[in-house]
């Protein structure tokens, strides 16, 4: 009896050991938070929200699995390529707003420039 007790107890403390051992999933609110200020900052988000619904399908799909087979690596990555799509999208975003502000301006000082002096300017010859 007391083996049988010995052993019962042996089982359980390995059991809760290997519970609190289980991988936990990972975070998606960077990934999120990039992908929300993206789309507020008018970026085209497409590419960017694809991967974020498949990470998030991936977690799912690993939460639906016994605790101790999860794997979140795939997930994990899939969050950060996601959050790396979502800033890219942005930065080109806003490296496109300004060069065309630029062109802009660029264009309005050649008309006052042009307007100025009440004539086009020269035509360089061949």
């Amino acid at each position: 009896m007391k083996r049988v007790l010995v052993a019962l107890a042996v089982v359980f403390a390995v059991a809760g050991l290997s519970a609190c051992n289980a991988p936990k999933a990972p975070d998606a609110a960077p990934a999120q938070a990039s992908f929300d200020a993206a789309k507020a900052g008018g970026a085209d988000v497409k590419a960017a929200e694809d991967k974020l619904n498949a990470a998030k399908a991936e977690i799912d799909k690993q939460n639906k699995k016994f605790s101790m087979m999860r794997d979140y690596k795939a997930a994990a990555s899939m969050l950060d390529d996601a959050k790396a799509t979502a800033d890219k999208a942005l930065a080109d975003k806003k490296a496109a707003d300004e060069a065309a502000a630029k062109a802009a301006a660029e264009e309005a000082a050649k008309k006052a420039a042009a307007k100025k002096g009440g004539k086009k300017a020269p035509m360089k010859k061949k």
